[in-house]
């Protein structure tokens, strides 16, 4: 619904933006491995530590960001195993249906 209503905002599609967006979002996932490594994020979601500390000494900003670039790397990675998997559909079918 929001891509929607972006794409509206610009009539016709531009080459250099697309370049653009992929490479900041190929960035941003790529920043969001790194805090996903540093803050220790796998041993939190395997359940090995139960719990999450905050850093105090941390600004609060740099938390949320380190978290933010976390979500972009999964929301990145899903966008890409959708875009891999329609392409094998397409490849292998020559047919598509997408309702």
């Amino acid at each position: 619904m929001m891509m929607g209503m972006a794409g509206r905002l610009c009539k016709e599609p531009s080459r250099p933006r697309r370049i653009i967006l992929r490479i900041l979002g190929i960035c941003i996932a790529v920043y969001g491995t790194y805090a996903f490594i540093r803050r220790g994020l796998p041993g939190y979601m395997s359940l090995q530590n139960p719990f999450v500390f905050f850093g105090f000494e941390e600004p609060l900003i740099f938390f949320f960001l380190d978290y933010l670039a976390v979500m972009g790397l999964f929301v990145w990675a899903g966008q890409d195993a959708k875009r891999k998997s329609i392409k094998f559909v397409l490849t292998k079918e020559k047919k598509v249906y997408i309702l």
